[in-house]
C-alpha cells in the first residue's frame, strides 16, 4: 500500500511540475501521463568527475517529446542540466 501511494504522489507531483510549463500536458490523466510521457525513451549524460547529470536527450520520434523537453528545460535549467530532443 505504501509503495503505490508513493508512486501515485510522485505522478501527481510530476504532473504539477510539468503542466504549468507545457499546458498541452494538462488534460492528461495519470494513466496517460505514464503511458505517453514517462515512456519517452532517451538517455542522460553524466559528468565523469562529479557524477552529476549534465544533459537529458529525449527521443525525437516519440510523440510529445518536444513538449516534454520544453517543460523539462524550464525545470532543469536552474540545475545546469540541458534538455534536448535527439533523432533516435
Amino acid at each position: 500500500m505504501g509503495l503505490s501511494t508513493l508512486a501515485h504522489n510522485v505522478l501527481v507531483w510530476a504532473r504539477g511540475w510539468l503542466c504549468p510549463l507545457e499546458p498541452r500536458l494538462a488534460p492528461l490523466g495519470l494513466l496517460r501521463l505514464v503511458r505517453d510521457v514517462l515512456h519517452i525513451s532517451g538517455f542522460v549524460d553524466f559528468d565523469a568527475a562529479t557524477g552529476r547529470p549534465v544533459q537529458v536527450v529525449l527521443n525525437g520520434a516519440a510523440p510529445g517529446a518536444s513538449a516534454v523537453a520544453r517543460a523539462l528545460h524550464h525545470l532543469l535549467t536552474p540545475e545546469h542540466i540541458s534538455v534536448t530532443v535527439g533523432g533516435t
